[in-house]
């Protein structure tokens, strides 16, 4: 059974490097009719941003998909700390 959310790294503040890179390991090939998107950032516990990306799901909210770009990659990866996601409406960042 696919996973039931996905990301894409789409900037790597680090080494560049990563970029590109997609998850889960068991992400779905097809987004669900029902799918909605949302930027999130990685950081570093002082406050150092590592990665941007984009987050799709149905639930984008519900565990695990709200900090799966944290658990599945940012943390083992890099050691990242905190994930922040944007917010619409009203434009605005909020860790979660």
């Amino acid at each position: 059974m696919p996973a039931d959310y996905a990301w894409i790294v789409t900037a790597d503040f680090l080494s560049g490097d990563d970029a590109g890179t997609t998850g889960p390991h068991d992400a779905p090939d097809q987004f669900g009719d029902d799918w909605s998107f949302r930027a999130f950032r990685l950081y570093y516990d002082d406050d150092t941003l590592c990665y941007m990306g984009i987050l799709a799901a149905a639930d984008l909210d519900a565990e695990p998909a709200a900090f799966g770009p944290l658990d599945d990659f940012g943390r083992p990866n890099a050691g990242c700390t905190r994930i922040d996601h944007f917010r619409e409406p009203g434009g605005v960042w909020e860790t979660i």
